[in-house]
């Protein structure tokens, strides 16, 4: 009988140590994470800070394509990012549309003194040292610290989002708004210095196509925007080009959106952005009547857009005749 009594004690002690040593581990777990398509290319991780701070010395977060369910699994990934403790949210930049699962975990980092304070460095235990001056949380908890449900960026969701929208002070044409959009800045007053030229190879070829005769001349195309052009970015160059579009060109103002392209255009800017923004340019000089300069600009555009320009390579010439 005593035998009983003493290992029903031993059992009830060992299950309140490994409760308290549980519910200790646990102060240091991010809790409430979800995972959100939050543009047509990101999806943002977020999440509520550990209730404890103290021992932390970075959030690690974790990328997979099946949930998380074990530390085990952690074990063999690398991590997408290094966060400050204090971080609550993660924006992940995706190439593909492939449903994604994450997990934040908690790295425990040595105390300074008595206070509590830490050994930090933001360059060295932020990005390297996590995983060996530090030791990671061995707790992964799905619906917790780990995510249960996939995310992915969905851009034919966006864009029929877009287009179903009601109110007008929400949507333009084709596109989405802020209520309150940054100002664009127009800060040259002359025309930009560099264009775009075509050989002259190209030049005799086209004008040899303009004297082709044709019986009618077939209807303008519509209106052509970029998908990546649908949704208002978070800012740079595409925020800059999509306020053009939004103020000029959805508008028809095509002569004052030729001269913002063209500015726009005078700086330096990365290519993908410069390319749409060059169509939109051609696309302007078609709507006003200057297919001369649209055929120029839609030619010099074949590389990056081969069938579309040749769509409007084609209309501009019969417009032309």
């Amino acid at each position: 009988m005593k035998n009983r009594i003493c290992l029903k004690l031993l059992a009830l002690t060992f299950v309140i140590s490994v409760s308290a040593a549980f519910a200790q581990s646990t102060k240091s777990v991010v809790t409430g994470i979800k995972a959100e398509s939050s543009s047509a290319k990101s999806v943002t991780v977020t999440w509520t800070a550990p209730a404890s701070l103290k021992s932390l010395s970075a959030l690690i977060v974790y990328r997979s394509l099946k949930p998380f369910t074990s530390f085990a699994e952690i074990e063999k990934k690398e991590p997408v990012a290094v966060l400050m403790p204090n971080e609550t949210s993660y924006t992940d930049y995706l190439t593909t549309t492939k449903e994604y699962y994450y997990a934040v975990v908690s790295a425990i980092g040595a105390q300074k003194d008595s206070e509590s304070e830490l050994y930090f460095d933001e360059e060295t235990d932020v990005k390297n040292d996590y995983s060996t001056d530090n030791k990671l949380l061995r707790t992964v908890l799905p619906g917790v610290n780990a995510t249960i449900k996939g995310a992915r960026v969905n851009r034919q969701k966006m864009k029929s989002t877009i287009k179903s929208a009601e109110t007008p002070a929400k949507t333009y044409g084709n596109g989405a708004l802020r209520e309150t959009p940054l100002p664009y800045i127009d800060i040259l007053d002359e025309q930009p210095v560099h264009e775009p030229t075509i050989s002259e190879e190209s030049k005799n070829k086209a004008k040899t196509l303009i004297r082709k005769n044709r019986k009618q001349k077939p209807q303008p195309l519509p209106i052509h925007i970029f998908e990546e052009d649908l949704v208002s970015p978070a800012g740079g160059d595409e925020y800059l080009l999509f306020d053009i579009l939004k103020t000029y060109f959805i508008k028809k103002k095509y002569s004052e959106s030729i001269t913002h392209l063209r500015n726009f255009l005078a700086q330096n800017r990365t290519k993908e952005v410069a390319d749409r923004a060059s169509f939109y340019l051609g696309e302007s000089y078609y709507y006003t009547g200057n297919f001369s300069l649209a055929l120029t600009k839609f030619l010099t555009l074949e590389k990056p857009y081969p069938e579309l320009c040749r769509q409007w390579i084609d209309s501009s010439l019969d417009q032309l005749n």
